[in-house]
Formats: structure tokens, C-alpha cells, sequence
């Protein structure tokens, strides 16, 4: 996912399961997403002057969250010292 400006996004990958297959592991879970942004200065006034400009309307938030099955495979030694140490297991 890409964000762009100053908007935010972030992600956890929840409800891991990893089966090992020969060299590698086959990673299956849910990453659960969020993202945060506040729309303001659409004539990018901020970028000339510094300063916002919201002619005729008013700045907002925009919020969401929305989570995603993820599969995929992961090298055995990335997963059993990189990952596995990060996700507690």
C-alpha cells in the first residue's frame, strides 16, 4: 500500500499460522489496516507560503480500517530469525 503527503497508513498481521514446507515456511494470517489523512489546502497554498488556504470549505479527516487475508512463503531462516521473533511465537 502507498501513501502519499502527509497521510499515514499502518498495518498489523494478526492470526499467523506458519506450516514448514522443506526449505521454506508457508505463512498464512490477516493484516488489519489503518490509515489517517486530513484533507486540507487544495489549492497547495502551504507549499508557496506556508501557511493553509481553504477558500469556501473546511479542512477534514479521512479515516479508514479494513483487513486483508495475506499467503505467502517465506525463506526458513528469514522466518525462523526474523519474523517469528517479532510475531512472540
Amino acid at each position: 500500500m502507498w501513501t502519499i503527503g502527509g497521510a499515514t497508513s499502518r498495518g498489523k498481521l494478526t492470526n499467523v499460522k506458519a506450516e514448514n514446507v522443506d526449505d521454506k515456511y508457508r505463512v498464512s494470517g490477516v493484516i488489519n489496516y489503518e490509515l489517517y489523512d486530513k484533507f486540507t489546502d487544495p489549492y497547495d497554498m502551504k507549499d508557496l507560503t506556508g501557511k493553509e488556504w481553504n477558500p469556501n470549505g473546511t479542512p477534514y479527516v479521512i479515516t479508514g480500517e479494513w483487513s486483508e487475508s495475506v499467503n505467502f512463503d517465506v525463506n526458513k531462516d528469514i522466518y525462523e530469525n526474523k519474523i517469528k521473533p517479532m510475531l512472540g511465537q
